[in-house]
């Protein structure tokens, strides 16, 4: 039988469908110990029995820090029965269009594609002398959808990995047409797509690479978005038909997301939520308005006119553990209304805390929760930050008397996402 060797030493292996794989070097030295989440996958080489193994190295913290990629030869078989990737999945064909966004809320797209995305990539395709795709990093504000609506010209389908937040893949979203494939990692401040589509356990940014891997690509879900005349985003443009795939509100949320990019020169970390939050709750106020959900094809009025959280969404997440609407799925084509008031900033922030406790807020029966196919907001505050509404991490402000409207789309059309079932 021929000598198994891990990175040209020679080595005995053990594999654990539920341990993972342990590599023993013959010599004497420490064995390695690589669990299920940390092996990512198997590639073949031109040599037969020879392989690429794919996996994380982690920190000091246990945290993922980089992709590894070694040198292998005779695995066990049941590594290979469950990691090999024996030929590319049908949206990794052709090389994809890799597109890393400089302004990405967490500023780490840039350090994520070296130490993850590349190499990887690099080990998928040497093998099959394609190369590995060049990224294009962002340079404007509008890299991204001039990309996209580039890429879905073309009558094949595109695939684009995109290294951003929410925002951008609004914007690539409602860039594509068509013949465009999304597959998204996390390196935005929320990252509620993300989070809520890449339901493999474990760590978030470990999960996109196993999805991108062995996932597969299937119509992304969204909804219609219109403005009243006068609308405008927060860069001063108008507000013109859009199309989302994540959350409209307006309220506490919207308002925290607000105020939050108000402080993003300031205070670069998440913790300028938390800061926008806790003077939002203080306050304790009530938009005045009128809120409408279709149910069954039926408009009907929720509350009366005053409202604190209002909240539609197709995501469980919206953030890791903030797990607003326990109920949504990845594909479904139902957003989720998310409704309630409370009278002291001490409740609200109980309510939040019980939604990072896997979504009990629900328990709480001044909750208004259920599936809605639309929401339609109708604002009558005269203050201009009372008239601001969410939609996918983007804000934009009514006018006075102002709407805004949401409408679930029916058909499979745009874009597709890669996930896993």
């Amino acid at each position: 039988m021929p000598s198994s060797t891990f990175a040209d030493h020679p080595a005995t292996f053990k594999f654990s469908t539920t341990n993972g794989l342990t590599i023993t070097p013959k010599g004497g030295d420490a064995a390695t110990e690589l669990s299920l989440e940390d092996l990512i996958c198997v590639v073949p080489s031109y040599d037969q029995n020879s392989y690429t193994l794919c996996y994380l190295a982690r920190n000091d913290s246990n945290n993922p820090e980089t992709l590894m990629t070694s040198p292998i030869s005779n695995p066990p078989k049941p590594l290979l029965d469950q990691f090999l990737i024996s030929k590319l999945p049908a949206h990794l064909t052709n090389p994809p269009t890799v597109l890393v966004s400089s302004a990405s809320g967490s500023n780490d797209a840039e350090s994520y594609y070296n130490n993850f995305v590349s190499p990887l990539l690099s080990a998928l395709y040497d093998t099959h002398d394609l190369g590995p795709p060049s990224p294009i990093h962002t340079t404007s504000a509008t890299t991204i959808s001039d990309t996209v609506r580039d890429l879905s010209k073309n009558s094949e389908q595109q695939t684009v990995l995109l290294l951003a937040g929410d925002t951008a893949i609004t914007e690539a979203i409602n860039a594509a047409k068509d013949h465009v494939t999304l597959a998204i990692f996390p390196l935005g401040t929320g990252n509620a797509l993300s989070t809520s589509y890449h339901s493999i356990k474990g760590h978030p940014l470990v999960a996109p690479l196993k999805a991108l891997l062995h996932g597969n690509a299937k119509p992304l879900p969204t909804f219609s978005v219109s403005f009243s005349e006068g609308a405008k985003w927060s860069n001063g443009k108008p507000a013109e038909p859009t199309t989302g795939a994540i959350v409209v509100s307006w309220g506490v949320h919207a308002a925290v997301v607000a105020d939050a990019e108000e402080l993003r020169a300031t205070i670069k970390s998440r913790e300028r939520f938390g800061v926008a939050f806790q003077e939002i709750a203080k306050e304790m106020h009530n938009f005045l308005g009128q809120v409408s959900i279709r149910v069954d094809g039926e408009w009907k009025q929720v509350g009366s006119g005053e409202h604190f959280y209002v909240l539609a969404t197709m995501c469980a997440e919206l953030e890791p553990k903030f797990r607003i609407s326990p109920d949504s799925r990845p594909g479904e084509k139902k957003m989720r209304l998310i409704y309630f008031r409370v009278e002291t900033p001490e409740e609200v922030g109980g309510m939040m805390l019980k939604a990072f406790d896997g979504g009990k807020h629900l328990d709480d029966e001044r909750v208004r929760y259920e599936a809605v196919e639309g929401i339609r907001i109708e604002v009558q505050e005269k203050e201009e930050r009372y008239r601001r509404v969410c939609i996918d991490g983007g804000i934009v402000t009514l006018p006075e008397n102002g709407w805004v409207e949401a409408v679930v789309n029916d058909k499979d059309e745009g874009v597709k996402l890669v996930w896993c079932e």
